[in-house]
């Protein structure tokens, strides 16, 4: 497992990051990516025509960027200058829309685990162990029981506490993306970066936490964002964590109109979720369209809330991104040097198809998430009580795309193994004074998921009883 830890030294904020008078307000400088020498071209940009720095890029939009003070007048002459990419006022914006509803709400876990009718059972063959996922949003309660003994580093932009949360939303997209009960990556590390509190969100706050991540993630990571500002920089944005090799989840909205219309639905780095019902068609206040990458539990579904233990239930495409991101640390879980190209490609070729009725789509890819597991990981055989042939075998596989390849090896001491066969069974003939054994099966299926397991023979001689 290849994970690498990136810890630089905590950004804080200038002392200069107080707003200097009533008149000044925040904006978001970037130069473009062509300026040299970029500390000396703002020092002098900022000293022509005025503004006081708040904070430095050091890798978001390339380090070419930084958070300042100006008013209106500074603003509008800042950008005439030749090297200015852009000016962006600092902008209030919100979390996609949370509903808290009354129906009973697991559904969400049985469908993801379930190509046609659900089973009542959520199953998974790998739980994000060794997985970071960082949780953009209002923060997270840590004390729930849920995030027990699984709380990472987290951070705040708005001077309080990355692990507390005002308005609930996300302690409830981590409880369904990583909670103990709830969620789906039961074993996966969480990290609370806080870009808002009881106000209303601002994008300012959104850039900066961004670029804590890409200062502090730990490796593999899965970032899930449920509510950006839909700004022109927000492309940008997203797509420097994909190139830092992070998977990075995004709600489509819920306004009823085309996710293409959203900038952070359209960055290349984004895997866009909708949010589906129970029936499996997209839900009816959800964004919609070919943007979408794929569709997710996002009705009633049972999650954690600040304050208490008790469960709660919310509706939104804030709660389908979510089942994708704690999917996408099952991934990981499996294969941590993935790139984020190749979980999409595993996510978009697991899927399960044609869930949904065509009629409510509206041109949305009609492909629901589907969790990593193949329901082949337990050989089935007896123990060896008399000379002979014994045949092993697994359970028919599902999941996956339908084409799959098999793997027996043998072993006597479970580290040195020998391939014996590459068929669903395996038959071996035992001796009289064989030694006990093991087996080791894999099933790998065309888009890269596979399901390994390990089975103890042992022959009866050996043992005092089988």
């Amino acid at each position: 497992m290849c994970i690498r830890d990136r810890v630089h030294p905590e950004f804080q904020l200038a002392e200069s990051a107080d707003r200097p008078t009533a008149e000044h307000e925040k904006y978001i400088v970037r130069f473009s990516s062509d300026t040299r020498d970029y500390d000396l071209v703002r020092n002098s940009v900022l000293q022509t025509h005025g503004g006081t720095l708040a904070f430095q890029f050091a890798r978001l939009f390339g380090g070419k960027g930084f958070i300042g003070w100006f008013t209106p007048a500074q603003a509008e002459r800042l950008a005439g200058h030749p090297k200015i990419h852009s000016i962006e006022k600092d902008t209030a914006y919100s979390f996609d829309g949370t509903r808290s509803v009354s129906q009973a709400g697991q559904w969400g876990l049985d469908r993801i685990d379930d190509r046609g009718s659900m089973d009542d059972t959520y199953q998974y063959d790998w739980d994000g162990s060794g997985v970071h996922v960082y949780v953009i949003d209002s923060g997270i309660d840590s004390v729930r029981t849920q995030f027990s003994g699984r709380i990472g580093a987290g951070k705040d932009f708005n001077s309080h506490p990355a692990y507390s949360d005002c308005i609930g939303h996300g302690t409830a997209v981590a409880g369904i993306g990583v909670g103990s009960t709830d969620g789906v990556a039961t074993g996966a590390t969480i990290h609370s970066v806080k870009v808002s509190h009881c106000l209303p969100e601002q994008s300012a706050d959104f850039y900066v936490g961004l670029e804590w991540v890409l200062n502090n993630a730990s490796t593999p990571a899965v970032v899930n964002m449920s509510g950006t500002p839909d700004t022109d920089n927000v492309r940008d944005a997203i797509n420097d964590l994909y190139d830092d090799g992070i998977f990075v989840v995004v709600s489509a909205g819920n306004d009823s109109e085309n996710a293409n219309a959203s900038r952070s639905c359209t960055a290349y780095g984004s895997f866009v979720v909708a949010a589906a019902n129970s029936a499996g068609d997209l839900s009816s206040y959800s964004n919609y369209g070919t943007t979408v990458d794929i569709l997710a539990p996002g009705d009633s579904i049972r999650t954690a809330q600040p304050g208490t233990d008790s469960p709660v239930l919310k509706t939104g495409t804030s709660f389908a991104a979510p089942f994708v991101a704690g999917t996408a640390a099952l991934i990981l879980d499996l294969d941590p040097n993935l790139t984020p190209a190749e979980i999409r490609a595993i996510l978009i070729g697991s899927a399960t198809t044609g869930l949904a009725n065509p009629a409510s789509l509206n041109n949305t890819p009609n492909r629901t998430v589907y969790a990593p597991h193949l329901g082949a990981s337990d050989v089935d055989g007896n123990d060896v009580g008399w000379e002979g042939y014994f045949t092993y075998s697994v359970d028919d596989p599902f999941g996956g795309d339908g084409s799959y390849t098999y793997l027996w090896e043998y072993s006597t001491d479970e580290e040195n193994w020998t391939t014996v066969g590459t068929s669903q069974y395996y038959t071996r003939y035992v001796s009289w004074d064989d030694p006990n054994f093991f087996l080791r099966f894999t099933l790998t299926s065309g888009v890269g998921i596979f399901s390994p397991g390990v089975r103890p023979v042992f022959c009866c001689w050996n043992e005092d009883e089988c």
